[in-house]
């Protein structure tokens, strides 16, 4: 997202990136960011004062914050994966038990067709995070979230387009050309993130887990039915089982937490 208006002499832009992108505050004569909304942990809206158009000599004439149209994925088989996608623009789209239970059994055929270990996983109504970790020697993440996000998405529209053809407006695209597509996912490969470290692994469980908590959807994490936090309890209770032999023991408490 990517929003500008004018104010005087300087160009203003909202701006939606993920906080390990922002850069340092030394590295941006001229300007000034400010960070306005904090999503969660790892993403922020920025206001970023940009003074190119008071001098156009300025090297920040682009919308610094804004991700490259073709992010690099580090494909480290022996590191796990933080994945975040988004319902098209952010709708819904999962508000309901019926697209919840599609996409449950969108993962558990990935996971046997690709042989990948689920460690952790949450169902918000418009995204999703999983923590996974590919086979070693198996297929790069791009098949692996080919094969969760297509099924849901065909098996969705077909039942709109079958049950309640109005209901097809919020999942519309228009194309530069005209054209009009229906996208269930926001366009892109979503967000993913290596993880290495024991520590960063449970920080990344414990966040998955507490989603809907700070959402407001239930008052601890348990209680969410399209989580795998229930099943770090019990190991028989859940829609959708995780694969603990792998997953790095927690690490203890940092001194002063």
């Amino acid at each position: 997202m990517t929003m500008y208006w004018t104010n005087c002499a300087f160009a203003y832009m909202l701006i939606e990136v993920p906080i390990h992108r922002i850069p340092n505050m030394h590295e941006l004569p001229g300007a000034m960011v400010m960070a306005l909304h904090g999503h969660d942990r790892h993403h922020a809206t920025l206001l970023y004062r940009d003074k190119s158009t008071e001098h156009p000599q300025n090297r920040y004439t682009r919308p610094l914050m804004a991700a490259p149209p073709h992010r690099r994925r580090f494909e480290n088989r022996n590191h796990a994966r933080y994945i975040t996608c988004s319902c098209f623009r952010r709708r819904p789209f999962l508000g309901r038990d019926r697209s919840r239970q599609w996409l449950i059994e969108a993962i558990e055929r990935a996971r046997q067709l690709h042989q990948f270990d689920l460690w952790a996983w949450v169902i918000m109504p418009e995204h999703i995070h999983l923590l996974l970790f590919p086979k070693p020697g198996g297929p790069a993440l791009g098949p692996i979230l080919q094969s969760i996000k297509q099924p849901i998405a065909k098996r969705a529209l077909k039942w709109v387009r079958t049950n309640s053809p109005r209901a097809l407006g919020p999942f519309e695209d228009s194309r530069p050309d005209g054209s009009v597509v229906h996208r269930f996912w926001q366009r892109g490969g979503g967000y993913d993130r290596n993880l290495w470290s024991p520590i960063e692994i449970w920080e990344k469980i414990d966040y998955i887990h507490e989603n809907p908590v700070r959402r407001g959807l239930c008052d601890r994490p348990k209680e969410w039915l399209w989580s795998s936090a229930r099943y770090f309890l019990d190991r028989h209770a859940g829609p959708l089982t995780i694969d603990r032999a792998r997953i790095p023991p927690r690490p203890p408490p940092r001194p002063g937490r």
